[in-house]
């Protein structure tokens, strides 16, 4: 039985989609960390 494949420009889009949603969590985690600090060296 032969494993579904993916053609390589699809497999392109999805590892780019992730790695922008990957920005954007890791992005938005590093500002959260920046205010609670501000906040609390105050």
């Amino acid at each position: 039985m032969p494993t579904p494949t993916i053609s390589r420009e699809a497999e392109m889009a999805y590892v780019r989609a992730d790695m922008r949603k990957l920005f954007v969590i890791s992005g938005a985690l590093l500002a959260l960390m920046l205010v609670i600090l501000a906040l609390v060296g105050r």
